[in-house]
Parts: structure tokens; C-alpha cells; sequence
């Protein structure tokens, strides 16, 4: 993870840091953004980045006002 830090532009960097520190997936870590800020210490997951449009869509899996 140190080598792909290194190597990694400021966005992929924060992505991999959301990946692995947080267990987001892909999509998610990509949705990543200061709005889902809830507290200083609470992050919510609202909505993920499609893989075929990427654009941001709703998360897979999850029911109306669940959050990850």
C-alpha cells in the first residue's frame, strides 16, 4: 500500500485510503466527497460511481435512507 501511495495522484491516493481504512468498494471510494461529512470522525456513504456510466448513482444493495 506504501508503493501505490507513493505512486498514486492526490485522488487515488485518497481513494486507496477509503478502500483500505474505511472497506469501501471501488464505486464508493470513487463517490468520495466533503459533503458526506457528517462529524469529525463519521463518514457516510450515500451514493457510489457507476462502473458502465461513471456518473454517481444509489448505492447497490441498500434500501431508501440506508447509509454504509
Amino acid at each position: 500500500m506504501k508503493k501505490a501511495l507513493t505512486a498514486a495522484d492526490e485522488d487515488l491516493a485518497l481513494e486507496i485510503v477509503m478502500m483500505v481504512g474505511c472497506g469501501l468498494r471501488n464505486g464508493e471510494a470513487r463517490a468520495v466527497n466533503i459533503n458526506n461529512v457528517v462529524a469529525d470522525d463519521v463518514y457516510r456513504v450515500h451514493e457510489q460511481i457507476h462502473s458502465n456510466t461513471h456518473k454517481p448513482a444509489k448505492l447497490e444493495y441498500r434500501k431508501v435512507g440506508e447509509s454504509a
